[in-house]
């Protein structure tokens, strides 16, 4: 495996307030899978698995980026923050040909061709949340998470996504509310 990760954050004054910007990111340059040898034979050589599912290993999807990006607004007891989240596609190796076209063959169910999941989406998503500090050393939370309501992106697994890239949950609401003692 071979990649880089980046981080960077800004802050400056705003409108009474403060204004910060920040960008977390996973870049896999690599993901490169060593030979299959049994019994001295290679039965499956070295391969780059980075962009796919890798379903049957131990490794999980090897999505080239990862990425968050913030922009958080604080003023007196207020915090707003609206983040991005992003993830890009995978392909499902399983239906794809060494040359990169899909294998229809594997693809075709009583003469229909689906091509459900065998090439993956990216998928981005915002949340919103909001704070506010409360007398008594208290907080209350309220966010909206995946305010789109995107749905993950399709995977030809037992419940149609991947559980390490997608969230089957759509769009949440959350309160809450927290008491330091």
């Amino acid at each position: 495996t071979a990649g880089f990760d980046i981080s960077i954050n800004y802050g400056m004054p705003f409108m009474q307030g403060s204004l910060r910007f920040g960008l977390n990111a996973t870049k896999l340059e690599k993901f490169k899978f060593t030979e299959t040898i049994m019994d001295g034979v290679v039965i499956k050589p070295a391969e780059n698995r980075l962009g796919k599912l890798n379903f049957a290993t131990v490794g999980s999807a090897a999505a080239e980026w990862r990425t968050n990006f913030h922009v958080n607004y604080a003023r007196d007891i207020h915090n707003v923050r609206l983040a991005f989240n992003y993830i890009s596609g995978v392909d499902d190796y399983r239906y794809i040909n060494s040359d990169g076209s899909l294998n229809e063959a594997l693809l075709t169910v009583d003469g229909q061709v689906s091509t459900f999941g065998a090439r993956g989406d990216h998928w981005l998503t915002a949340d919103l949340h909001y704070n506010v500090a409360l007398p008594g050393d208290s907080t209350f939370r309220f966010s909206i998470n995946n305010l789109a309501d995107e749905e993950p992106p399709a995977s030809r697994q037992e419940l149609g996504y991947d559980p390490r890239i997608g969230n089957p949950l759509m769009r949440t609401f959350e309160l809450g509310f927290q008491k330091r003692f």
